[in-house]
């Protein structure tokens, strides 16, 4: 079973290549290079004058474990073909570059695309209303619609033998997520969310850790609000959920104590790792080095006092 999805837009392109690139097992650039990516993006947008406002586009292409083994290289190859031939599908005239991870139980593969056009400029607008696909509705290339794109996404998985997920589902869980709760947009927020709380140390840091991988934060007081920013894309109506209820007796009090002992911990770190060099003339540059990381961290602290 495949699955196709536009997880959303992004204002930093940087951002969700370097996301993206991170945890992949493979990948391959359609128009560019996939090592030089951001570099190669960013020529296009600032040859157009687009350097501002959004800068990418973020699907991916998911397949059931017991179609595609995510640890099988094989596998990975075949996701990787079919993640190209996707990529190449959305848009003729825009750069991607097509990622495959094996890190949550099955294989999906991230496609990043450059939102300016390398034929015009243009800006890439996705078109995701049911209404114009049920009536056929053609739009021009810079527009397609989500749906078509969908019906392209299904013909390419039967060309490499796999069955597509049922179009009335499409933005349900699929038979995977069922099977496997942890795979539900609720488990992935939760995931996200969790790893966040262990590695951030200030405020924006929590919120731009979440962002990059399109989760919202609303904070009203001692209820903080998490939101799939994708699913609110698509005007689903199931796309947020309580702090609370994602993770048990997480207020936005408990998010700051997470923040306040991530702090104190690495402000520790690099105090004792500054410490322990020699005062030499050959150790200077590394004591200045962790001074400035110790300098930036003090003055991203969380705004509540630590």
């Amino acid at each position: 079973m495949s699955v196709f999805k536009l997880i959303g837009g992004s204002t930093s392109a940087k951002n969700t290549l370097e996301y993206c690139d991170k945890k992949a097992v493979m990948k391959e650039g359609v128009h560019c290079f996939a090592d030089t990516a951001e570099k190669d993006f960013e020529r296009v947008c600032t040859a157009y004058g687009k350097e501002k406002g959004r800068q990418a586009l973020h699907f991916t292409f998911s397949f059931a474990p017991d179609e595609l083994d995510p640890k099988n290289p094989s596998h990975q190859r075949k996701a990787l073909k079919m993640g190209v031939k996707m990529a190449q599908a959305i848009s003729k005239h825009n750069q991607s570059v097509c990622y495959v991870h094996d890190d949550q139980g099955h294989l999906h593969v991230h496609i990043v695309m450059n939102a300016v056009s390398m034929e015009d400029g243009s800006k890439f607008q996705m078109d995701v209303s049911k209404y114009r696909y049920q009536q056929g509705k053609e739009a021009d290339y810079n527009h397609p619609n989500l749906f078509v794109l969908r019906e392209k996404a299904d013909e390419i998985a039967r060309e490499y033998g796999l069955e597509p997920m049922s179009q009335e589902k499409i933005t349900q869980k699929t038979a995977y997520n069922r099977q496997n709760p942890q795979n539900s947009w609720k488990g992935r927020m939760e995931r996200e969310v969790t790893s966040a709380l262990e590695t951030t140390t200030s405020w924006d840091d929590f919120l731009d850790t979440l962002q990059e991988n399109q989760i919202g934060v609303v904070v009203r007081g001692q209820t903080t609000t998490f939101e799939d920013l994708s699913r609110k894309l698509l005007r689903d109506k199931k796309y947020k959920v309580r702090s609370t209820t994602l993770i048990d007796g997480l207020t936005t009090d408990k998010i700051f104590d997470h923040l306040r002992r991530n702090f104190k911990a690495e402000l520790e770190l690099l105090r004792s790792r500054k410490g322990n060099i020699p005062k030499n003339k050959i150790k200077t540059s590394q004591r200045r080095n962790l001074s400035l990381k110790i300098d930036l961290l003090l003055r991203c602290r969380p705004f509540r006092e630590c």
